[in-house]
């Protein structure tokens, strides 16, 4: 094997037992929390989220400074808008203990395991969306549930690693603010009933890697982010796993409220643009999302 002796990939070697935990581990009190809640109707707990969060983590040598010039997490019922420069940027998850996390809900159609999988990320503190025009409803029926029953959410509304640059953030998990109906799991119409409801964008930025402080460097950020790294997930985590540390800083901005904003769409661009002009500020001009995987795809590849 090529350089299989070298320094980082005896690193790597060395996290392979922790990286077995974690993989188990999660898998485990998926099913573990599935039965409980099956059998014992138990309530959310976000515990062993958190703990395999922070675990996979450690793994992957990623932890998340906070910046100086972060506003307070609010203690209201909020929605957690956040750039997505990078699938470990799910270490910042156990900073939002009150939220459920919003992921694609592809895991859960795995043959055999995929209802035990989600029902037990529904009582972890998961929220599984199938983001497509024929399941927007059911999406928005489960963000109502959420929220009317005072349980914040965390979500990336870009629904896209995209490093340094902000590609159009969907409106649409905002729009039940705006009086957008959902469906619940009986197929009824339901709509938000619950009041003073905020967004709290959160900008995400490399800071370090082995050492370096990259944070004004996005050229940089590519060992931390696999931007245009197109081989396999296996690979990737591998390459990921080589690297001594990696830093991310996330800056809270302050709350915006609904009712300050005419529609959905004038709420997540200002969201946007806040968190653009820290992550980005030189950037002109927004893509959408199609237009940035084109892009993506239409590059040379790379290797980290």
């Amino acid at each position: 094997m090529k350089n299989i002796f070298s320094k980082d990939s005896l690193r790597a070697i060395r996290k392979i037992p922790a990286a077995i935990y974690v993989f188990a581990g999660a898998l485990g009190s998926t099913a573990y929390l599935s039965i409980k809640k099956n059998v014992a109707g138990s309530e959310r707990s976000t515990r062993l989220r958190d703990h395999f969060i922070k675990a996979a983590a450690n793994v992957m040598t990623t932890k998340v400074d906070i910046s100086p010039n972060s506003a307070p997490i609010t203690d209201k019922v909020a929605m957690f808008t956040v750039h997505h420069t990078n699938r470990m940027d799910l270490s910042i998850i156990p900073k939002f203990p009150q939220a459920d996390f919003m992921m694609t809900a592809h895991f859960f159609k795995t043959p055999a395991i995929g209802q035990i999988i989600k029902k037990g990320a529904e009582a972890a503190g998961f929220i599984g969306t199938e983001q497509t025009k024929e399941g927007k409803k059911r999406d928005l029926g489960q963000v109502i549930d959420r929220l009317n029953n005072g349980t914040s959410i965390c979500y990336f509304p870009a629904g896209v690693c995209t490093a340094h640059e902000l590609v159009e953030w969907s409106k649409g998990s905002v729009e039940p603010l705006y009086g957008e109906s959902g469906v619940d799991i009986s197929g009824n119409e339901v709509y938000l009933e619950r009041k003073e409801i905020v967004i709290q964008p959160i900008a995400l930025r490399v800071k370090e890697i082995n050492g370096e402080n990259v944070l004004n460097s996005p050229e940089k950020w590519g060992k931390a982010t696999m931007i245009l790294d197109k081989r396999n997930m296996l690979s990737r985590i591998w390459s990921r796993m080589k690297l001594e540390s990696i830093t991310l800083e996330m800056q809270v901005l302050p709350p915006l409220l609904p009712e300050h904003f005419n529609s959905a769409a004038d709420l997540m661009n200002e969201a946007h643009d806040q968190v653009r002009a820290i992550v980005n500020p030189d950037q002109i001009g927004t893509r959408k999302r199609r237009q940035f995987l084109e892009w993506h795809e239409d590059q040379p590849h790379q290797e980290y």
